[in-house]
């Protein structure tokens, strides 16, 4: 009967998967990742909008990163309601993050290019603006066995543009919040 049992148990033990075989994948050295996100977009001169967010992120060490990001939202102007402002941009970004077992918290860093376009209806209005513009924020993810849950505030920051009469004054700056996946390759 012993000798059965401590069989058995070793047979359980061999046969029982490993804490380590459970884990979840997590991005590591020389590791690319796609994701992308939805949430919304606030400002002080229009309503909020929804806005999405795609990237790609290499990471060069098991917590540091590049991301090149592509984002797109359109709000109404507070001045003229029948008038709306396209907006997207391309960024560069340094990410750095934490590692706490699944969950990843994560501050970033960046800057590149914001396409303004003004709208009336489906049609564009007078000519689109580029400008430079920065970013920084932070966010959480959370990975589960392939994939990983996120979520990631930032601030967007641009100076006032004198050629959208729209904007009274106001700066192009705005606050992003985005709920999105990430997948490691």
């Amino acid at each position: 009967m012993r000798i059965s049992s401590v069989f058995l148990f070793f047979m359980f033990t061999c046969a029982a998967p490993r804490v380590s075989q459970a884990q979840a994948t997590l991005p590591g050295e020389n590791t690319v990742a796609v994701g992308g996100g939805v949430g919304f977009l606030a400002t002080n001169y229009g309503e909020a909008s929804g806005t999405i967010d795609a990237y790609v992120e290499y990471y060069y060490t098991a917590r540091a990163s590049v991301r090149g990001l592509y984002g797109w939202s359109q709000m109404d102007f507070e001045a003229a309601r029948e008038r709306s402002l396209r907006r997207q941009h391309l960024l560069l970004n340094f990410v750095y993050a934490w590692e706490v077992g699944r969950w990843r918290p994560f501050a970033t860093i960046g800057g590149g290019a914001y396409f303004l376009q003004r709208r009336e209806g489906d049609q564009s209005v007078g000519e689109s603006l580029t400008k430079p513009g920065g970013n920084f924020g932070g966010g959480i993810e959370y990975y589960l066995r392939t994939f990983a849950i996120t979520t990631e505030m930032n601030v967007q920051i641009l100076n006032e543009e004198e050629g959208f009469a729209e904007l009274n004054g106001k700066t192009l700056s705005g606050f992003t919040w985005t709920f999105g996946v990430k997948v490691p390759f």
